[in-house]
């Protein structure tokens, strides 16, 4: 990560007096029509974005930014207003012809009222509503989402007497294009949209699939995976070469940087790009093993029941699969999936020889894929069996449109003892229990919820807890593979119908 040459202009402290509430739900600048042109800027290092797009072009997972270290506090460098109920300080940034901007706060803590709000230049695009409740568990830092263009607004409010930290970083500058606006692209035409027909056996699963940000430049895929406690634990595997850096401080630091976009999916078949506001801040490492190229991560706070998580189940079996399916975002692009009807073969994955392989039993080998492919960004994604079940998680291959070429995913059943102890193998986080199945269902939890539309839940097992039903509404749980249980409490009002149908 390079180091940041700044260049201030013309800054210093400004006190304005506003007579207006803060509304947390907008930035203060755009909701008092202030002239973004009175916020002084910070102006990063050039960035020739052809060069670092030659520079990266082959880098494995895929890098879109280019990062810069920094230690800006917005509190002491801001531009600051006092208004009726407490303090807000403003801090601009601009990085020419960058595509969009990502900050990464190395100490984040928020207290009571705080609230930061990210926007680009007029509010085009913005980033907010961050409180309390996404102050980091442990690491201090937090990240965040990139913001459109080439400008982006930092904003702060604490009420009086509150005294918040907000100290940014890291700032990326994207190259490549995270907000693509071509409807084609970024991943290779030969790519099968989850919404297209292939996909819609696979409706449960796809919601378990995420993309990964990692340290604001970077792409990869995983998936929220099922635990025999059936607790809604927000365990996520991906690759381990994500987050394989040479000081395991820095493994932590990227893993609670990272942010994990859930259903960036296009509306219909090969429609217009997904969404990227359903995300989730921050994770912790739990387990990993080179040697299958697994992690697992814990996000740091639990996926919210608007997303419509699923946490997909297992099978550590060591049998062949009779065929396979992954899903996963290719090059950061919109949900995909690959289908080979095929079994895979057992061999090792080998770095000098990525097509072919090498004797061994740690990886699945995709000989080559009947429908679609995989593509940088696509890293950690998981790999379905025959019965919906995860066995592994990617590492890399040769996979290309128009090649009938291999891909290589790390072994659940070896990762599952992995190296023996709890910090590199998956038993003791699948497992909790000590049950020792050799598969298990995945999970549809929906808690803590209230349902004010028609809805239909599906699942091998759904459970509800505490969730209430407004009047007028049908909820329908079905697919159900073994079972439906409510906990806490269910309102089922009059005007409302609840139908379970069971396997």
């Amino acid at each position: 990560m390079k180091k940041v040459f700044l260049i201030l202009q013309s800054f210093f402290w400004v006190l304005n007096l506003i007579g207006q509430e803060y509304n947390s739900q907008k930035p203060m600048l755009l909701t008092n029509n202030i002239k973004l042109d009175s916020v002084k800027l910070i102006k990063m290092e050039p960035v020739d974005n052809e060069l670092e797009k030659r520079h990266y072009e082959n880098s494995k997972p895929p890098i879109f930014a280019i990062s810069f270290a920094t230690d800006l506090d917005i509190k002491k460098i801001g531009h600051k207003y006092l208004i009726s109920n407490g303090t807000v300080y403003v801090l601009g940034i601009v990085s020419p012809n960058a595509k969009s901007l990502n900050v990464i706060f190395s100490k984040f803590h928020l207290e009571e009222g705080s609230v930061v709000n990210l926007f680009s230049r007029e509010g085009k695009h913005t980033i907010g509503g961050f409180d309390k409740r996404f102050n980091p568990k442990d690491s201090g830092s937090l990240g965040t989402m990139p913001v459109e263009g080439d400008m982006i607004f930092i904003e702060l409010f604490e009420p009086y007497g509150a005294n918040s930290i907000c100290i940014i970083g890291k700032i990326s500058h994207d190259f490549l294009g995270f907000y693509k606006n071509d409807p084609n692209g970024p991943s290779g035409e030969c790519n099968i949209d989850i919404l297209c027909a292939q996909g819609n056996p696979w409706h449960k699963e796809k919601a378990s699939v995420a993309l990964i940000v990692r340290g604001g430049n970077t792409w990869c895929s995983g998936a929220l995976i099922n635990n025999t406690g059936e607790d809604g634990r927000e365990l996520f595997l991906t690759a381990h070469h994500c987050y394989d850096f040479e000081s395991i401080q820095d493994n932590i630091n990227e893993a609670a940087n990272s942010v994990f976009i859930f259903n960036k999916e296009s509306p219909w078949c090969n429609g217009p790009h997904g969404p990227t506001t359903m995300t989730i801040s921050g994770s912790t490492i739990k387990s990993y093993w080179k040697t299958t190229d697994f992690e697992l991560l814990e996000l740091n706070s639990q996926v919210p029941t608007s997303y419509y998580p699923y946490y997909s189940g297992w099978d550590r079996n060591i049998a062949l699969p009779t065929h396979t399916v992954g899903i996963h975002h290719p090059n950061g692009d919109d949900k995909m999936l690959s289908l080979d009807y095929q079994s895979p073969d057992i061999k090792n994955y080998n770095i000098t020889n990525l097509c072919n392989g090498a004797t061994g039993n740690d990886f699945w080998k995709i000989i080559d894929w009947d429908e679609g492919i995989t593509e940088g960004g696509s890293s950690g994604s998981p790999l379905f069996n025959q019965s919906h079940r995860i066995i592994g998680e990617l590492t890399g291959g040769c996979s290309a449109c128009g090649y009938n070429l291999s891909d290589f995913y790390g072994r659940l059943p070896v990762s599952w003892f992995g190296g023996g102890s709890s910090i590199n193998r998956l038993s003791d986080w699948l497992d909790p229990l000590n049950l020792s199945p050799s598969q298990y269902f995945g999970l549809r939890y929906i808690r803590f919820y209230s349902v004010n539309h028609d809805a239909t839940f599906t699942g091998d097992v759904v459970k509800f807890h505490d969730v209430d039903v407004l009047p007028g509404f049908d909820v329908v749980v079905n697919e159900l593979q073994e079972r439906f249980e409510a906990t806490g409490t269910l309102d089922i009002p009059s005007g409302a119908t609840f139908t379970v149908d069971r396997p």
